[in-house]
């Protein structure tokens, strides 16, 4: 799935790299530097949020939650609860 979504993104990235070439304006690099800047960045943030699971910074914190189950748990279990 990643590797399609790279190549796909190339191909875009080279469209537009052509389309923008044929244009006679000073302005096409910029828009092209803008263009590919927002792509990237968006291939970037798919990528830390394809595995919410891991141990990156936007990951769930899956090891506290276990820790926080297993201490109130044991809290319901001694606490003779009717």
């Amino acid at each position: 799935y990643f590797h399609i979504m790279s190549f796909m993104m190339t191909i875009n990235l080279v469209l537009w790299s052509y389309s923008l070439a044929c244009k006679k304006s000073l302005l096409t690099p910029l828009l092209y530097l803008f263009i590919q800047m927002v792509f990237q960045g968006i291939r970037e943030l798919s990528a830390a949020l394809a595995d919410p699971f891991g141990d990156d910074e936007v990951d769930f914190p899956i090891e506290n939650w276990l820790v926080e189950i297993v201490r109130r748990n044991a809290v319901l279990m001694e606490s003779g609860y009717k």
